[in-house]
């Protein structure tokens, strides 16, 4: 799983940092992300909710390089 977040100006905590803080909610461990995608803004669809088929074809690339 990759968590897509939009940086601060201090940028994105590093994954293990929001991994932690993320167990400490409670999801079980498969759930936690693998990966953090630190982005500008988050792609909107037509209405204004969250585009997951751009992040989807977004992450492609991402996979690419990072393998």
């Amino acid at each position: 799983m990759c968590l897509y977040v939009v940086g601060r100006d201090e940028g994105a905590p590093p994954l293990p940092e929001l991994r932690r803080y993320l167990e400490d909610s409670g999801p079980a461990r498969f759930k936690l992300p693998e990966r953090l995608a630190e982005v500008p803004a988050l792609p909107l669809t037509a209405v204004g909710k969250t585009d997951k088929v751009r992040l989807r074809q977004d992450i492609v690339p991402r996979l690419e390089t990072a393998g």
